[in-house]
């Protein structure tokens, strides 16, 4: 019997100051913006300080600027995933300090949100994540 299948690799990423950071890659990358409930389209570098929801269709590598401790990641989603990109912004965390919020953004692999992933008796699924430090 089939078995429908979501999953994702969460992956919060220490950063020094979520003000002052930039993910560019994402240019032109089709996705579904869930806090304004609406399809969007990316443009130019994105900037989650005010809060994002996003999931895109897109998988390859992003790279995220943090201009506060002057250091590039390059964050790999693998080719068969969509990217999410997560930030609370002011809304308040359960358990997480004002300045932890400040100091991490999500960007994970996942599959199974916008195109349905079923799985047959015997079939497996593949999903990956990699991130290195850039020039």
């Amino acid at each position: 019997m089939p078995c429908q299948l979501s999953q994702a690799l969460h992956a919060y990423w220490r950063i020094g100051d979520v003000g002052e950071v930039a993910l560019s890659g994402l240019d032109g990358a089709q996705g579904y913006d869930q806090l304004s409930r609406q399809v969007c389209q990316q443009e130019g570098e994105l900037r989650v300080d005010g809060g994002c929801q996003r999931v895109f269709q897109h998988d390859g590598e992003l790279q995220l600027k943090d201009h506060a401790w002057q250091r590039q990641l390059c964050i790999d989603t693998g080719d068969h995933a969509d990217t999410v990109v997560w930030h609370p912004g002011s809304r308040p965390l359960l358990g997480v300090s004002w300045n932890e919020v400040l100091e991490f953004v999500c960007v994970e692999a996942a599959s199974g949100g916008t195109d349905s992933l079923c799985l047959a008796p015997g079939e497996r699924a593949h999903l990956s994540l990699q991130a290195r430090v850039g020039a």
